[in-house]
C-alpha cells in the first residue's frame, strides 16, 4: 500500500501495488484504516494492471466493520472468455481515494492503511495463473499510511498563502470563495 500525504480535509489517493515475479491470476485483500481520520470516497482499477480483469470489486465497511475494505480481483472467470493472468511486473492493482478528517487534532499524524487479518479463510491471498493460492511464505505485505500534514504557522488574513496578510489578493480569493466555493475551496491552512 502506498504512503501519501494531504492536509486536513483534503483528498488523497493510495495505490494498492503489486511487484510479482510469477504470473498472478487474482487477489483477495482486506485493508484496514481508522474511520475517524479517513473516509473512503472511491476506488478504481482503471489505468492499473488489473484493468482487464473480468472481475473487480471493493466493499467498504466489510463484515459490518467501519474501516475494513475488501478488495477482490480475478483475471479469468470460469464462465467467460479466457483473460490472461498478470504478467511479471510492478505497479498498482487498484487506487483508493480517501478524504482526510478536517479535525486539526490529527495534523502531523500518520494514519496507517494496513492489511487486515480477520481470521476468515482466503483473506490476503494472491492466486497464480491456475487459481491456486500462492503460499504466504512467498508473499511480503507492506502497509502504507496517509500522513496528515501539519498546517504550519497560521498567518491570519493570508488566504492566498503568499506570505502577505490582508492584501488585495487575499480579498479577491475570499470573494471568489463565496461566489464559487467548489472552484475556490479552502484547505485547512486557509481556514
Amino acid at each position: 500500500v502506498d504512503t501519501a500525504s494531504a492536509y486536513p480535509g483534503e483528498n488523497v489517493t493510495l495505490g494498492l501495488n503489486l511487484l510479482n515475479e510469477l504470473k498472478v491470476g487474482g487477489f483477495d485483500f482486506v485493508l484496514q484504516y481508522d474511520p475517524t481520520a479517513l473516509s473512503l470516497l472511491g476506488y478504481t482499477n482503471a489505468g492499473t494492471r488489473s484493468e482487464s480483469f473480468e472481475y473487480f470489486a471493493v466493499v467498504n465497511n466489510y463484515q459490518g466493520s467501519a474501516g475494513n475494505i475488501h478488495v477482490v480481483g480475478t483475471a479469468n472467470l470460469p464462465v467467460a472468455p479466457i483473460t490472461p493472468s498478470l504478467a511479471v511486473g510492478d505497479g498498482p492493482l487498484a487506487e483508493l481515494t480517501f478524504k482526510t478528517t478536517s479535525n486539526l487534532a490529527y495534523a502531523g499524524y500518520n494514519v496507517p492503511v494496513r492489511f487486515g487479518y480477520l481470521d476468515l479463510p482466503g483473506m490476503n491471498v494472491l492466486y497464480d495463473s491456475v487459481n491456486l493460492a500462492i503460499s504466504d511464505n512467498d508473499v511480503v505485505y507492506t502497509d502504507g499510511a496517509v500522513r496528515i500534514r501539519s498546517i504550519g504557522n497560521v498567518k491570519i488574513g493570508d488566504i492566498n498563502l503568499n506570505g502577505l496578510s490582508n492584501e488585495i489578493g487575499d480579498v479577491i480569493y475570499f470573494t471568489n470563495y463565496f461566489i464559487n466555493p467548489q472552484l475556490y475551496g479552502f484547505n485547512a491552512l486557509q481556514y
